[in-house]
């Protein structure tokens, strides 16, 4: 095989060779880049169930995206064999790197690795993939000591084809759990058990089970304990012995319940370790002071003790003392002793003193189980009820009520006809305030069993409660999610028995939560001009902001701690949305330190509530899943033929659907945390990621030639548009603007001109012109009474632009909008309805409206409902206003279909 090309690949070196088959390096001649390609072995004992299990292989690894997992890009067929195209690592395996070390890692590394390797397991078992056969052969270590996690050919995917005998064993004999080898069901605590072994290993380098023979081997891992840890490494920690001693447990109900709970111990080891080796160091952290320097400590904490060891010391305390002479040479020596003894003490106190004890343990139960969607959870003061948004049969969000330790939640909202959410309990647990729909819309507050309602503002979203209960803070916007907003948001503050209103804060504010002292108000928004989702305290009066995070990741939902130490909040800052904490200053809003991760069991969690008493937090985890759908479409008869079909699965984000010009591609971006462009056929085949990196690459269209491929993207600081070729070449920025960022880019049908939004305006520059001279035209923008334009598609004669107006009113529902190049005119064709797309004859729109589909003739006003059954989008579509896109021809619709689920979860410290 060396130096033969296949297809595009071009196969330099044999790397690897094994049971499941043989793996080359090969050049990507298109992208220009080196990829591993595995292929089956070559020989007539491969089976046909050796051919599914390696596509499997393939399929379970491709819905996986995690920095410490080799991404696959594409599965093939050669010469009747199957193959594998994925992600080259160039480095050794995490064995051959043990075989380089006889007495082990060192203990950093190891954890660190360790660390890496149970994150990469945490977001398998998450997607409900177990790999059944972690070793140190199955990692590979680059020279970055960044881990890859490899071969998932003995994976089980949850609801996937069973590939092997039940009775058989699955997996290396060293590495299996006492399960596996007596033939039980293997779930993610096998996999726990396999870690502990690379653990072990890496640290001693040494197989913790070994026999004489396979049998011994066997009885081994069934019976026996490992040796002593210490017996290999002296000094090991207490923390590290349990964390070991735990994941190796034989019994799966003693062993780790999750690779989440794993993640935490192991970060925390890290953290202790790290600031032992500081002590050792001469580090020691002085609250409130950073860390510093021992000796620059003890010099600054004894400046008042005299020594006379130099020159310079004797003047500078002689410049410091009343002029009354020499100091007697004996008070020197006294004095000298003192400081000695002083400066002793305070070193032995620093450098010798326990550490803090580590965070309290935490433990995760599931509160709700219901079908669909709960979120925006909230907790009584007395921790022992529960109130959350969920959206009911009639498609109406309601709230509901439970028992913290019971499943029977009563629906408080019921009746209403309106939409009903963001509900929190009052301080003292007798209110509930939350927005809701009915009438003109606005905060409402209630009993907290759902009695006696009452309007308290006819605006506002995401109440929260001053420590008293006098007040109510709310923004001028509500957020469902952290990527979708729609207007600039200010926050008020309201006398809950006058309805006297104040604005605190006219900037870019939502989902405001008052500190419990009642100094500050935490929010989060939009800095202008980088599209980035930063969070900020602010005094209660509005007098003073301190911004908590300024980076490129997504934070966003913050609430304090029930002693004001902390503030929580939802970040994708270690590459999925997950909780953190940062320690805070209250009344002053000063940031004490770095956020710190509060790992949930959740691929999506957010909305966290803290107990007044700091023991409960609750939060949503969200699994929803957005996968590519296709129907086909008459263009004739105005009619879908057939039902949708999935084009992407598993556990996708998928959004953004753009067909290319000769219908051969379709381009969407996954975004659920790393947001990558990937290109898929229309049948399903040939999923290949486009981009891969840390940043967030959105809104995807095709150029009229099909030649490019725009989007935007916050390389490197702020949202510009973008292109890139299909193969992957040719990346190049297109805009360089200023003030507010860039979205949704489109290219005139003659490919002259580029529109894209910025803030509220539509703005087209001239692409035949260099970068350096193109200059940013905005089209007139509707007036603020009529609301803001979005746009979302260009007519094929180029005449006319459709988008949908939103307004910044509670009650106002997206309507649809046309837009005249010509006379530049605006016109409103329909009252309401969202991202509108031209059909061929720029005659006709298809509009999603409510969950449904319908068609629209602009020149007549006629409408058409085109759902062919109810569940086409399911209505949680409604709130993701993301493009569909029509094929050339118009007989195929692509769209994203949401399959949702949500539930609330209880963290309890102990």
């Amino acid at each position: 095989m060396i130096e033969k090309t296949i297809s595009h690949y071009c196969i330099t070196e044999e790397i690897g060779r094994g049971g499941m088959g043989v793996v080359y390096k090969a050049e990507d001649t298109k992208l220009k880049r080196d990829v591993a390609l595995k292929f089956l072995p070559e020989h007539s004992a491969v089976t046909e169930e050796d051919r599914a299990r390696f596509s499997q292989e393939a399929q379970v690894a491709a819905t996986l995206n995690h920095p410490n997992i080799c991404t696959i890009h594409a599965i093939d067929e050669f010469g009747g064999r199957l193959f594998i195209v994925m992600e080259y690592v160039d480095g050794v395996t995490l064995r051959d790197r043990i075989a380089g070390e006889p007495q082990g890692l060192k203990k950093d590394l190891a954890v660190s690795l360790g660390i890496q390797i149970a994150e990469a397991l945490q977001e398998a078992h998450a997607r409900g993939i177990v790999h059944r056969d972690i070793k140190s052969e199955n990692i590979m270590i680059n020279a970055r000591n960044q881990a890859k996690v490899m071969d998932f050919g003995l994976a089980k995917l949850k609801g996937s084809l069973r590939l092997t005998k039940t009775s058989s064993t699955i997996g290396t004999l060293s590495y299996m759990s006492p399960g596996q080898i007596q033939g039980e069901q293997a779930d993610a605590r096998s996999d726990i058990f396999s870690f502990g072994v690379v653990l072990y290993e890496m640290l001693t380098g040494r197989i913790p089970f070994r026999g004489e023979h396979e049998a011994a081997t066997v009885y081994s891992i069934v019976n026996e304990d490992p040796e002593p840890i210490e017996k290999y490494i002296p000094d090991v920690s207490a923390e590290l012995q349990h964390i070991i001693a735990k994941a190796l447990e034989k019994e799966p109900e003693d062993r780790y319940q999750s690779a989440t709970d794993l993640v935490v111990d192991l970060r925390r080891l890290r953290k202790h370790s790290t600031r032992v080796s500081k002590i050792h160091r001469g580090q020691v952290a002085v609250p409130g002071a950073g860390e510093a320097a021992v000796g620059d400590q003890l010099q600054s904490m004894a400046a008042d003790v005299p020594t006379a060891d130099t020159a310079r010391d004797q003047t500078a305390l002689t410049a410091r003392q009343p002029k009354v002479g020499r100091m007697p040479s004996g008070l020197i020596i006294a004095s000298t002793l003192v400081a000695g003894a002083i400066i002793g003490l305070l070193a032995y106190h620093f450098l010798f003193r326990p550490l803090p004890e580590p965070p309290a343990k935490m433990s995760f139960t599931r509160l709700t189980d219901m079908p669909g969607s709960e979120w925006f959870p909230d907790i009584s003061p007395d921790g022992k009820s529960i109130i959350f948004t969920k959206e009911s049969e009639d498609g109406n969000s309601d709230i509901y009520w439970q028992r913290t330790g019971g499943g029977n939640a009563i629906n408080i909202t019921e009746g209403s006809g309106a939409n009903n959410h963001q509900s929190v309990f009052s301080p003292d647990g007798t209110q509930i305030a939350f927005h809701s729909d009915r009438g003109d819309g606005g905060i409402f507050i209630m009993g907290a069993t759902g009695e006696s309602v009452r309007r308290l503002t006819d605006f506002g979203y995401n109440p929260a409660w001053s420590p008293g209960g006098k007040e109510i803070v709310l923004a001028t916007e509500g957020v469902r999610g952290p990527y979708s907003r729609g207007t600039k948001s200010e926050l008020w503050a309201i006398d809950v028995t006058t309805g006297e209103k104040q604005k605190i804060f006219d900037g870019d504010a939502v989902q405001p939560h008052w500190s419990p002292g009642g100094h500050r108000i935490a929010f989060w928004g939009l800095p202008e001009g980088t599209g980035q989702r930063d969070i900020w305290t602010i005094a209660a009066d509005g007098r003073s902001s301190v911004r908590v995070t300024d980076d490129v990741y997504v934070d966003w939902c913050p609430v304090w701690s029930g002693d004001g130490q902390y503030l929580f909040f939802a970040s994708d800052r270690d590459g999925s949305m997950n909780l953190w904490r940062v320690r805070i200053e209250e009344a002053s809003g000063e940031i004490l330190g770095e956020p710190e991760s509060v790992t949930a069991p959740s691929v999506f969690a957010a909305f966290p509530r803290v107990a007044s008493n700091g023991k409960q937090m609750l939060f949503a985890s969200d699994n929803t899943r957005l996968n590519i759908h296709k129907v086909e479409f008459d263009p004739v008869r105005e009619a879908f033929v057939g039902l949708p079909t999935p084009v992407t699965g598993g556990s996708k984000f998928a959004l953004s659907p753009s067909a290319s010009p000769d219908g051969q591609w379709i381009v969407f971006r996954e975004g659920r945390t790393q947001e990558d462009l990937y290109l898929v056929r229309p049948d399903g085949t040939g999923l290949r990621r486009l981009t891969n990196d840390i940043y967030k690459d959105r809104g995807p269209s095709w150029t009229p030639d099909g030649e490019h491929i725009l989007f935007y993207s916050n390389r490197p600081d702020r949202y510009e548009v973008w292109w890139i070729r299909p193969d992957g070449s040719g990346l190049e920025q297109l805009t360089t603007t200023t003030g507010n960022s860039t979205w949704w880019p489109h290219v005139m049908p003659d490919g002259s001109r580029m529109l894209f939004m910025s803030d509220s305006n539509v703005v087209q520059t001239d692409l035949s012109r260099p970068f350096e001279e193109r200059r940013y035209e905005s089209l007139p923008k509707m007036s603020e009474s009529e609301g803001r334009f979005v746009l979302s598609s260009i007519s094929p004669d180029g005449q006319w632009l459709a988008g949908h107006r939103t307004r910044s009113d509670d009650s106002h529902i997206p309507d649809i909008v046309i837009y005249s190049m010509e006379r530049q005119e605006y016109k409103v064709i329909l009252d309401r309805g969202f991202v509108p797309v031209w059909l061929s004859d720029s005659r006709r729109l298809i509009f999603f409206d409510g969950g449904r589909v319908h068609l629209v003739d602009w020149t007549t006003g006629r409408t058409r409902n085109l759902d062919v059954h109810k569940e086409m989008l399911s209505n949680e579509n409604r709130d993701r206003w993301e493009r569909p896109s029509i094929s050339a021809d118009n007989r195929a619709l692509y769209y994203s279909k949401a399959d949702v689920e949500s539930d609330i979860w209880q963290a309890t410290l102990h």
